[in-house]
């Protein structure tokens, strides 16, 4: 994201710099791993989670 005219907007793919590439890289494998993780009935209470710390929530939610 990144600030225009004091509105915060996304960035193009030609916007992103290496930090912001590495951490949508990491933001992927933890993703990832979330999903490898879970069975199929799990899977599907988190397949429309956006983010990992999404899935993260509602994991933690799902078994207090």
């Amino acid at each position: 994201m990144t600030t225009v005219d004091g509105k915060t907007v996304k960035k193009t793919e030609g916007q992103y710099t290496q930090e912001d590439f590495s951490r949508l890289s990491k933001h992927c494998k933890a993703m990832h791993i979330l999903y490898c993780g879970l069975d199929a009935n799990e899977y599907n209470r988190i397949c429309a989670c956006e983010s990992a710390k999404e899935i993260w929530d509602k994991l933690v939610v799902t078994y207090e």
